[in-house]
């Protein structure tokens, strides 16, 4: 796996470049967490 990441003006965007599915499922998983957390109210 190997890690990009790339500055565009205030944006920052983080690629990886995976090959194994098992890799994929794991961010594909960790994004949507983030997602999930970054749109819900905090108490």
């Amino acid at each position: 796996m190997k890690p990009q990441s790339t500055d565009l003006q205030t944006k920052r965007v983080l690629k990886y470049v995976t090959d194994l599915a098992q890799d994929v499922k794991k961010i594909e998983k960790f994004i949507s967490l983030l997602m999930r957390h970054m749109v819900s109210k905090e108490k």
